[in-house]
């Protein structure tokens, strides 16, 4: 069965680069290049790209409007951030320096305390110096009181008379100075280191004894 020469003719034509035809299409086209029908004698476009670049145009004016209000929330977002924290630092920097001034406070005060205490304890030195001194006075005057009373004991003991007593009084008896007695008076007296210490002594049945004798010495 064979062709009809027009038919085999436009198929070779389509099939070789060379053939110049308005029906050929060839690769070097741009997407621009009207293509002509041979039957209509009009041109159709392959690709529009005015009504694509106006339509991309339309469709990029929203986006842009919305990506720059984005920005702008992003901005003023992140401008809001810093502004809290930056306010946020400068408050906790307020509590420290308060803080702070608390601490520095509470030192002196404990500074001035601990010096106080000390001019206490230097007072507390004082008077416990004050009262050694005046505990081993005590210790000097039980130390006379003890041997005046020991002397007392020696001489009931002994049964001394009364020249006796007399040149015993007069006498020194070794302790520091002179140790007077009346057995009459009932009066012991004795100074150590400067100081005189007196006490009496109560009457006992041999001092009168002792008078009696000399009332009658006196008599015969």
């Amino acid at each position: 069965m064979s062709q009809p020469p027009g038919l085999a003719q436009k198929a070779c034509k389509l099939r070789s680069p060379n053939v110049s035809d308005s029906q050929y299409v060839a690769p070097s086209m741009t997407a621009s290049t009207p293509v002509t029908s041979g039957n209509a004698g009009s041109s159709v476009p392959v690709h529009d790209n005015d009504n694509a670049e106006s339509r991309s145009g339309a469709d990029s004016k929203p986006r842009s409007k919305i990506s720059r209000q984005r920005e702008e929330d992003l901005a003023r977002e992140t401008s809001d951030l810093i502004d809290r924290t930056i306010a946020d630092l400068e408050g906790q920097m307020a509590e420290f320096r308060q803080h702070q001034a608390r601490r520095g406070q509470e030192i002196t005060n404990l500074t001035l305390f601990f010096e106080e205490m000390g001019k206490d304890l230097d007072r507390l030195q004082a008077q416990f110096e004050t009262l050694e001194c005046q505990i081993g006075d005590m210790r000097c005057n039980s130390e006379v009181l003890n041997r005046a009373v020991l002397e007392l004991r020696r001489q009931e003991q002994v049964g001394l008379t009364g020249s006796d007593r007399e040149e015993l009084a007069h006498s020194d008896n070794g302790i520091g100075g002179p140790v007077s007695t009346s057995f009459g008076g009932s009066v012991v007296s004795g100074s150590q280191g400067g100081q005189e210490v007196r006490f009496k002594r109560p009457r006992s049945a041999d001092d009168d004894n002792g008078g009696t004798r000399k009332r009658r010495r006196h008599e015969e």
